[in-house]
C-alpha cells in the first residue's frame, strides 16, 4: 500500500504503525547443518522433524522419495527349492513389515538415522520391526562393538537394526536430507508469510476519506473512529478512517515485487537442489517445463537417486536382518514410473 501526504501545510495526522515496514519481521537467523558438529545437533534435528510436520515442501520431499524408494513391490531371492517353508515365512515377514519400512526410509532422510526393534518369533526368526523415535536412541562403539541405548536399554546389533543413506566419517550418525535444504526452506517460509502480509495489506476493501466542513475543519480522530463504527465488520488491520489530506492507493504484487513467480521459484529450486529432487516429486509447476523435460528429470531421478536409495536400504536388510540368512531381499524398482526416452 502507497501513502501520499498531501502538503497542505498542515502537520499530517499520524499513521498506525500497524502501515510501518516490521524490519524485524524481514531477518532470520539462517541456520544450516553444522558440519563441524560430530554429536547430532538434535535442537536442529527437531527443527527440521517440525519442517516435515508443518511445511508443504519438506513434506512433499520427504514423503515423495519414501514412497518411491519402497517401490511397488520386492522379492525374496537366494533360498533353494528345499526352503520353500523359509521363503513363506519371509515373505509373510516383509509383506508385516513394508509399511515399517516406509517410516524407516522417512525418519532416515529427517533425521540422518533411523533405528528400528528387530522382532523376532518364537522360532528366532525374523517376524517384523517396530520404529523408534530417533533422537530417543543414542548410539555408541567400544571395543568394534556398537551399543544402542533406548528407555534406559542397551540393545546389541542384532536386536537393532539402523538405517542411513549418508554415512559421515567423523560421526557415529549420518547426514540428514533435509539438513543442507533447511536454509533454503526456512527463506521460502519468510518469503510466503511477507508476501501474504503483503495481499493482506495492499487489498482494503474500504479506504473512507472525509472532507473539511464549511469552516474547513476536519473530524477528530476519536470523530473518525466514531464514523468507522457505522460501517459493518471494518476491519482495523486494513480498512479505517483517514481525511482527504491523504491518499490511499493499492499496489498491486506485481508493481510490489517484480516477477514474483521467479522469487519463489528460486526458492523452490535450492530446496530441490539440496533434496535431490525434480520438481514433479512436490507437485512444483515450472514455466519452462515440458512433457520432454519432465521425463528426462524422472529418468535420471529414478535411475540414479531412487536406485540409490534403495540398493542402500537393500544392503542393510541383508547384512543387518538376514545375515544369517541364504535369503536376500531385492526391493523391486517402480518400473511403472519409468518413462522411456524414445517415447
Amino acid at each position: 500500500m502507497k501513502i501520499i501526504l498531501k502538503g497542505f501545510g498542515n502537520k499530517p495526522e499520524p499513521i498506525s504503525s500497524n502501515y510501518r515496514v516490521n524490519s524485524e519481521s524481514l531477518n532470520w537467523n539462517v541456520v544450516g547443518f553444522n558440519e563441524a558438529k560430530k554429536d547430532r545437533d538434535k535442537e536442529l534435528l527437531k527443527a527440521l522433524w517440525n519442517l516435515y510436520l508443518n511445511d508443504e515442501t519438506a513434506f512433499a520431499v520427504v514423503q515423495g522419495i519414501a514412497m518411491i524408494t519402497l517401490g511397488e513391490k520386492f522379492k525374496i531371492e537366494g533360498l533353494s527349492e528345499d526352503k520353500k517353508t523359509e521363503f513363506e515365512d519371509l515373505t509373510r515377514a516383509f509383506t508385516r513389515t513394508w509399511t515399517s519400512l516406509y517410516g524407516i526410509v522417512r525418519d532416515t532422510l529427517i533425521f540422518g538415522n533411523s533405528f528400528s526393534k528387530i522382532i523376532k518369533n518364537k522360532a528366532g526368526t525374523f517376524h517384523s520391526l517396530k520404529v523408534l523415535y530417533p533422537l530417543d536412541v543414542t548410539k555408541k562403539i567400544d571395543d568394534d562393538k556398537i551399543t544402542y541405548t533406548y528407555q534406559d536399554h542397551d540393545y546389541n546389533e542384532n536386536e537393532i537394526f539402523e538405517n542411513s543413506f549418508f554415512l559421515r566419517p567423523d560421526s557415529l550418525y549420518g547426514i540428514p536430507l533435509l539438513g543442507p535444504s533447511k536454509r533454503a526452506i526456512d527463506r521460502k517460509r519468510v518469503m510466503e508469510s511477507n508476501i501474504a502480509t503483503a495481499i493482506e495489506r495492499h487489498m482494503p476493501r474500504f479506504s473512507i476519506s472525509v472532507s473539511p466542513d464549511s469552516m474547513g475543519r476536519y473530524p477528530s480522530e476519536e470523530e473518525r473512529r466514531e464514523i468507522g463504527k457505522e460501517f459493518k465488520k471494518l476491519a482495523s488491520d486494513q480498512e479505517f478512517v483517514h481525511t482527504n489530506l491523504i491518499d490511499i492507493n493499492v499496489i498491486d504484487t506485481k508493481s510490489t515485487i517484480p516477477e514474483l513467480e521467479d522469487y519463489m521459484m528460486f526458492s523452490l529450486n535450492s530446496i530441490l537442489i539440496g533434496s535431490l529432487c525434480p520438481p514433479e516429486i512436490v507437485g512444483a509447476i515450472t514455466k519452462s517445463g515440458s512433457f520432454a523435460t519432465a521425463k528426462s528429470r524422472a529418468n535420471i531421478f529414478l535411475t540414479y537417486t531412487i536406485s540409490y536409495f534403495q540398493r542402500a536400504l537393500e544392503s542393510n536388510i541383508n547384512d543387518k536382518i538376514l545375515k544369517d540368512s541364504d535369503a536376500t531381499v531385492n526391493i523391486l524398482p517402480p518400473s511403472s514410473l519409468a518413462l522411456e526416452y524414445s517415447k
